[in-house]
């Protein structure tokens, strides 16, 4: 495990099982940005990290010092929405349009620069105006690799032919 920061777990949910502050982020970011009814969603995935070391000065100067983050992420027909929860103070919801993404390769193998599972996601997120790569890390387990590839496999269907 040496390099690694992070332990994922993920698991497949459906939209009612976000826990509520979080789905009520999720909910007004989704109204904010006109992205229709979360009941459109095709996959939906929560995934718990855990820092496995102690986060260092750098981390707390830059206030990265949850111990632990709890993360969902939902596709919509159009739409990836990923809303993130640190302790309970502090929530992030942001999306991007599956059209006009651009994923990663999955850092699955022993000698990836950072050792971790996910894919980086490159796009023009609803928080951000610049395009720019925000990580996606899953659980090492089937639900993590499940959503990856309806991920992957909505990025396609969505691209222009």
């Amino acid at each position: 495990m040496t390099g690694r920061m992070w332990l994922r777990s993920s698991r497949t949910i459906q939209i009612d099982d976000i826990p509520p502050t979080l789905r009520r982020a999720v909910e007004e970011h989704c109204a904010g940005q006109l992205m229709g009814d979360l009941g459109t969603a095709t996959a939906c995935c929560a995934t718990r990290s855990v820092h496995v070391r102690r986060p260092g000065l750098n981390s707390r100067a830059f206030g990265f010092d949850e111990p632990e983050q709890q993360r969902v992420d939902i596709l919509l027909p159009r739409y990836l929405v990923v809303a993130r929860m640190e302790g309970e103070r502090r929530t992030y919801v942001v999306s991007a349009r599956l059209a006009s993404m651009t994923l990663g390769p999955s850092l699955t193998t022993l000698g990836a620069v950072i050792s971790d599972f996910g894919v980086a996601v490159t796009a023009q997120w609803s928080a951000h105006g610049t395009v720019s790569p925000v990580w996606i890390g899953l659980g090492d387990d089937a639900d993590g690799y499940g959503f990856l590839t309806a991920l992957r496999g909505a990025v396609a269907a969505a691209r222009p032919a």
